[in-house]
């Protein structure tokens, strides 16, 4: 069933600013954290970061009425809003890419102000350097740290890139340990260090319109809490623990 916190988003998404900000309950999702991970970046400058990350808007806001929300910022070049698979409404959260300084810097003007019932939050999404980990300083191991995902990322995609690298063991998702929201980044396990450094190799490619992080991570036990678990199976030696797709916004209440 829909979440209840979308009871309150009846009125629509009507974009309104008020002056006294009553704090209502936001999706607790986050934008796509990871831990460290080590290794070296490249020496290369990166692209200046224009996205911005965006979360507390009603379910119902539609991808139109956000990008109304931010017409007057300037050009949106990329645009990720993941949607609740049997309903198609939004999780409410959303990364946003203008094409320029100034367009961005308009957009986190934004912050705080209203859409429909729920005030909006509007800051610098985390971009990871798209040339990490390709000749990583990290300690070998038959474990792969991925980030920088895209939230509607579908397992079978990410081992379609892995395909090559070797037969993959088990991947485990990183999720928000109230709410079970996939957090953007997860850990794939290899039967051996070989797989793994191949795997290391494609760090910075496109995985779903984003370029992946890639670097070795020590394995760890299998564990309950805080990854996510599901089905085993699929492509390359699946089975283990952490199986199946990346977790869809947790438990739906």
């Amino acid at each position: 069933s829909d979440s209840s916190d979308s009871d309150s988003d009846d009125e629509g998404v009507k974009v309104t600013k008020d002056a006294k900000k009553a704090r209502v309950e936001e999706p607790a999702a986050e934008a796509a954290e990871a831990p460290a991970a080590g290794g070296a970046g490249g020496e290369d400058a990166e692209p200046e970061n224009l996205k911005v990350f965006v979360k507390g808007f009603p379910y119902e806001t539609t991808e139109d009425d956000l990008r109304a929300f931010f017409k007057g910022c300037g050009e949106i070049t990329d645009f990720d809003m993941p949607v609740w698979e049997d309903s198609g409404r939004s999780k409410g959260i959303a990364n946003i890419t203008f094409a320029s300084k100034a367009d961005c810097d308009a957009a986190l003007e934004k912050n705080n102000e209203y859409i429909g019932s729920r005030y909006v939050s509007v800051s610098m999404a985390r971009v990871f350097n798209s040339s990490f980990s390709r000749d990583s300083n990290s300690q070998p191991s038959t474990t792969c740290f991925v980030g920088n995902l895209s939230f509607s990322l579908e397992e079978e995609t990410l081992r379609e890139y892995l395909k090559d690298c070797g037969d993959i063991k088990a991947i485990r998702w990183g999720t928000d340990r109230e709410t079970g929201d996939f957090k953007g980044w997860g850990h794939v396990d290899f039967f051996d260090e070989e797989s793994a450094t191949k795997a290391v190799a494609l760090a910075g490619g496109d995985v779903a319109g984003r370029p992946i992080k890639i670097d070795f991570s020590a394995p760890r036990a299998p564990r309950e809490g805080g990854f996510g678990g599901g089905r085993g199976g699929g492509r390359g030696g699946g089975g283990g623990y952490g199986g199946g797709p990346p977790p869809r916004g947790g438990v739906r209440r």
